[in-house]
């Protein structure tokens, strides 16, 4: 499981440091991208800047609340995989989650195993239907897919190099 999301993007909208902390600690071992915002306002705020492939969002939050935050995005037209990640498992709480079509609802503490494997099945679900990648994967190989996401997502080439060790060069190759 774990080179399948090196690929992928998540955004950890939390405002407890030590949780914000050991599930950046944890989930490096899945994805190379990870965001980090302290609130709602800042996870729009990168949300907006890097388009990621999953969030994870605290609902109890300073500036926008997970509720705020998901609606907001939801608005703007942003699709990522939407999971909360919170300590309260009061039903209206799940109720309001279900109302904004939030993607999963994770009662902490969290296991990343089960959230790991709750979010391989999600993906799976959102790309069931449709293979987005088909037309792409005919035409590049695994690399240079892998570089024209990062590439897409804004990464420097110089970063793009040192991850998949290839030159820069190799980079602006692939770009064009």
């Amino acid at each position: 499981m774990n080179n399948s999301f090196k690929h992928l993007s998540i955004l950890i909208a939390e405002d407890e440091p030590m949780t914000r902390e050991l599930l950046e600690e944890a989930l490096r071992d899945f994805f190379s991208f990870i965001y980090i915002a302290k609130d709602g306002c800042e996870g729009m705020s990168l949300i907006e800047k890097h388009r990621p492939d999953i969030v994870l969002s605290d609902i109890n939050m300073p500036c926008l609340n997970g509720y705020e935050f998901v609606k907001m995005a939801k608005e703007q037209h942003f699709s990522p995989v939407f999971v909360f990640i919170t300590a309260n498992s009061d039903s209206d709480f799940m109720l309001d989650a279900i109302d904004i079509n939030i993607d999963a609802y994770i009662v902490k503490p969290i296991n990343i195993k089960t959230l790991m494997q709750k979010i391989k099945s999600l993906l799976d679900r959102k790309y069931q239907d449709t293979n987005p990648n088909q037309f792409l994967n005919e035409i590049l190989s695994d690399r240079e897919y892998k570089v024209f996401l990062d590439i897409a997502k804004g990464v420097s080439p110089n970063t793009i190099a040192s991850t998949y060790g290839i030159k820069p060069q190799t980079v602006s190759t692939y770009r064009q």
